[in-house]
């Protein structure tokens, strides 16, 4: 899991020689302004029924530019292989930008391998489920992020990462308690001043606070 910074580089290469190995990498990246981040994964099959996965989320904004090379070789012989490859790309504006090739390089004919590469924008429906629902434009965007990046955990199981998003997650429930705590004592004072002027209108639309109007008492016989 990688945070702003500026230039990062992660290059991974794995090579699978026994029988029934299995590898699973992942990785996540948020990124401001003048961050590049660059994943490059490499994973070679050279025996038979090995697993590997390979799965990598960017989240981008104000220019910032994210990178993923990805690769699978099987060579022959590695019948039964199980590869999978994907990465995805969330762009929180039009001047960030991801930048993607996987690729697949298969010699053997009993194998299941498939990769992919998805690039995309806030979804509005969200968006506009969460805004309709009070919450401010910005912490629903905190919201749809980092729920972009606890998908990423239905591949590989990596503690360390979901130690990090976890601080993550609870860094941000703090945040929207202490927005709850600021919203509800804006309404208590909010309801104290119209209480107040309603009061100030009360007692200046009373009869005899109105112009040209002036207390008469009867004089005592």
């Amino acid at each position: 899991m990688t945070a702003n910074g500026v230039l990062t580089r992660n290059e991974c290469v794995i090579e699978l020689t026994g029988d029934d190995a299995i590898a699973h990498v992942a990785g996540a990246c948020v990124g401001d302004g003048d961050f590049h981040h660059d994943d490059t994964v490499f994973i070679t099959h050279d025996a038979e029924n090995c697993e590997s996965r390979q799965v990598f989320k960017k989240v981008l904004r104000n220019g910032a530019t994210g990178v993923f090379q990805g690769k699978i070789l099987v060579r022959p012989g590695a019948q039964k292989t199980d590869g999978y490859q994907i990465s995805q790309a969330l762009l929180l504006d039009e001047a960030s930008q991801f930048l993607a090739k996987p690729e697949l390089e298969i010699y053997a004919d009993d194998v299941k391998c498939s990769h992919g590469s998805t690039t995309g924008a806030i979804d509005e429906t969200a968006m506009f489920y969460l805004r309709s629902r009070g919450v401010p434009r910005e912490r629903a965007i905190v919201l749809l992020v980092l729920v972009v990046l606890l998908l990423l955990f239905g591949a590989p199981k990596l503690p360390g990462m979901a130690r990090s998003l976890g601080q993550s997650m609870r860094i941000f429930k703090s945040e929207v308690n202490e927005m709850h705590s600021e919203d509800a004592q804006r309404s208590q004072s909010q309801a104290q001043l119209n209480q107040k002027q309603q009061s100030d209108e009360e007692f200046w639309n009373r009869p005899d606070m109105q112009p040209g109007q002036q207390n008469h008492t009867n004089p005592q016989q």
